[in-house]
């Protein structure tokens, strides 16, 4: 059962004899605050009947149908009939007596007691189309002797709750519930032969939900070889989970990291292209038993052949007699008088193209501007500012805003990088195995974000920085 809280005044009165000597005496009825005692399975709601609609406190996913102090007073039939109390249509069956206040409904009397059956009911889609009961309980007392008189609950055709009345208000609650169709039927009998002249019906509530407000189990795909992770169930309809950190895959040596989580399907192949990916720590409400797929990504660099995305990182390549080397600074770095370019190999496993160890990731360009100029800017040295410059004959890192500027343009996937200032260009010296002033064509790979679901291993080198595509 939803955790309902459904406050009443307490209320002490008495109700007189109003139907002439049918009704002999007077019956006190007590109403109190109900108490919930976690060591009793039973919910306790003293009250007298009310017919208001109301939404249960603290759980925004149940409501609450109650009738009270709003009864209908009149057109109540030995005969049986029906009554529509809040909007809600009742029918009920024949009795020896029947009366109402607005505050309960009295079936039996001293003169005639009820000895049969009386059932008052109402169908579960009278609260709207696609909704499930999840609890049903009834207020009511019996008059001189309760031990001989009884009430049962059913609904969807099956009996939920059933017992005796007390001689004061108290509440009989059936919960755990999740019953979509079918009647609700509240079934109530005394017996005069052992002085149970009349019972008392003081409340009818309902608690019902949207039926699609069913816990669901979200289980996580991680990957062969990668660690699991374990389902986790919504704590009620609607509720939602906290999506778990994903795991670190097996190859995390080979830069694979978790990236989130992906509905529908994983990712089956190693792509460029973001998927849509939910994030660890996030809420997700699922919509039904569901699976998410883990992502996992990884720097790599994909060979760029037609255009330049200003912004973007890229590594300055030159392929030669079935190498690739990569120009890792714009300055010298062995001392070199001549300031000629430093660069490293780049070996190859297969299709894949991995940095040497020695080359620091952080050596890329990252190039700006627009198809009239570019800045090539060394991504390593940012911080000071250094540009791919050129003066006189030798390369090195400048700010100077006047020989930063170039003109890139491609073909057939080879770029040239023309000093817009010297008019000179950047290529690869084959003998000397440096970039340098001179001309030629080079090649350039875009920094990328490498996704997939199941990253295999691959480690030729012990320390890989990125990868070519």
């Amino acid at each position: 059962m939803k955790n309902l809280l459904t406050h009443f005044s307490k209320i002490r009165g008495y109700f007189s004899a109003s139907q002439g000597n049918d009704v002999g005496y007077d019956c006190r009825l007590t109403v109190v605050r109900p108490s919930f005692d976690r060591r009793s399975s039973m919910l306790k709601l003293c009250s007298i009947l009310a017919i208001l609609l109301t939404v249960g406190v603290g759980n925004a996913w149940g409501t609450t149908y109650t009738f009270n102090s709003s009864i209908p007073t009149t057109s109540w039939s030995t005969s049986g009939g029906s009554q529509t109390i809040n909007s809600i249509s009742w029918t009920y069956s024949s009795s020896t007596y029947i009366g109402a206040t607005a505050a309960r409904i009295q079936i039996g009397s001293k003169n005639n007691p009820q000895t049969s059956n009386w059932t008052i009911q109402t169908a579960i889609s009278n609260f709207g189309s696609g909704k499930k009961v999840t609890a049903v309980a009834i207020t009511g007392y019996a008059t001189e002797n309760a031990s001989y008189s009884s009430y049962d609950i059913s609904v969807g055709g099956s009996s939920v709750k059933s017992g005796s009345f007390s001689t004061s208000s108290d509440t009989y609650t059936a919960s755990s519930l999740n019953v979509t169709s079918g009647n609700i039927v509240i079934t109530l009998c005394g017996n005069g032969t052992k002085n149970t002249k009349a019972l008392y019906l003081s409340n009818i509530s309902v608690t019902y939900e949207d039926a699609s407000a069913d816990p669901y189990t979200v289980s996580f795909e991680t990957g062969t070889g990668n660690p699991t992770q374990a389902n986790i169930t919504e704590a009620s309809g609607g509720a939602g989970i906290t999506l778990p950190a994903g795991p670190t895959p097996t190859c995390s040596g080979d830069g694979w990291s978790f990236a989130g989580w992906k509905e529908t399907s994983a990712v089956t192949s190693e792509t460029t292209v973001a998927p849509t990916l939910l994030s660890a720590g996030n809420t997700f409400h699922p919509t039904g038993n569901v699976t998410l797929y883990a992502v996992y990504a990884k720097e790599g660099y994909a060979r760029e052949k037609s255009s330049i995305t200003s912004g973007s990182k890229y590594l300055i390549v030159a392929n030669y007699d079935s190498k690739n080397y990569v120009m890792t600074d714009s300055y010298s770095l062995d001392g070199d008088s001549e300031g000629h370019m430093d660069s490293e190999q780049v070996d190859e496993d297969e299709d894949d193209f991995y940095l040497a160890s020695s080359i620091d990731s952080d050596w890329r360009y990252s190039i700006e501007g627009t198809p009239s100029h570019y800045d090539i800017r060394d991504v390593k040295n940012s911080s000071s500012a250094n540009y791919l410059d050129i003066a006189y004959k030798n390369w090195y890192g400048k700010g100077d805003d006047n020989t930063d500027e170039w003109i890139i343009t491609v073909s057939s996937g080879n770029w040239t990088l023309q000093n817009e200032y010297y008019s000179n260009y950047l290529a690869f010296n084959t003998t000397n195995k440096v970039f340098e002033r001179r001309s030629g064509t080079v090649w350039l790979y875009k920094q990328v974000t490498v996704y997939f679901s199941n990253p295999t291993c691959c480690t030729p080198l012990g320390s890989i920085n990125g990868s070519f595509l």
